[in-house]
């Protein structure tokens, strides 16, 4: 997962130097208090759509990895199902 790292200091400008530094609670929520909302969760679930369908219509193949499904060069998990399904039994649209 170190290949993420870049794109999360570049996307929320940070210096972060590993992973494990990201996962310290405290610079976590510092990053979510002052980057993400509801809309952009919103906007989220809908890009993860998008990625869903593309990887579809490119009949890529999925691989698995502890029973989460993926597509390798273009990731794309099932979490966004589980954030929408939470948003629809909280009434939350």
């Amino acid at each position: 997962m170190a290949f993420i790292l870049n794109p999360i200091n570049k996307c929320y400008s940070r210096s972060f130097s590993s992973l494990n530094e990201i996962k310290e609670e405290f610079k976590f929520q510092k990053i979510l208090d002052k980057y993400i909302t509801l809309d952009s969760v919103f906007q989220a679930i809908e890009r993860a759509k998008r990625i869903v369908e593309h990887n579809r219509d490119q009949e890529k193949i999925s691989e698995e990895y502890k029973k989460i499904q993926f597509y390798h060069d273009n990731l794309d998990t099932t979490v966004h199902d589980v954030v929408q399904l939470i948003f629809e039994v909280c009434g939350v649209k």
